[in-house]
């Protein structure tokens, strides 16, 4: 099930490319081994920032993280999360891809404070 996440614009962005699954492997003769695995290239990292964000707003993308059972099901991100961004794709990493969530979101802020500052870390993964 695709979770959707929710409508929040990111303050900072990181992002990787894709790579091609490969294993490598070197003999006691000094001999290099490289295998790939398959034909598409996987795993590409995402972090979203969101500084000063409010509570409710936290709350709603720990709601999304829960909806999507954690690491199981994939994320759908609308077109405010790309904001900022030109020349960069983030809602096609790739043929097959599909976001995950790697870790829940991570929230901090100063104590009495009323606004929060939210971490979170996603990776396109081929699944079945």
């Amino acid at each position: 099930m695709t979770v959707q996440f929710p409508e929040i614009q990111p303050t900072g962005h990181e992002f990787g490319e894709p790579d091609f699954p490969v294993t490598e492997t070197r003999s006691q003769s000094g001999v290099r081994s490289v295998r790939q695995w398959g034909d598409r290239a996987s795993d590409a990292p995402m972090t979203l920032e969101f500084a000063n964000i409010t509570q409710a707003a936290y709350a709603l993308i720990k709601a999304a993280h829960t909806a999507a059972r954690g690491k199981m099901d994939d994320v759908q991100f609308p077109p405010i999360v790309g904001n900022g961004l030109t020349g960069v794709d983030l809602f096609s990493p790739g043929p097959g891809l599909k976001w995950y969530w790697v870790a829940p979101p991570e929230g901090s802020r100063v104590p009495g404070g009323k606004r929060i500052t939210c971490r979170c870390t996603f990776r396109a993964e081929l699944r079945l």
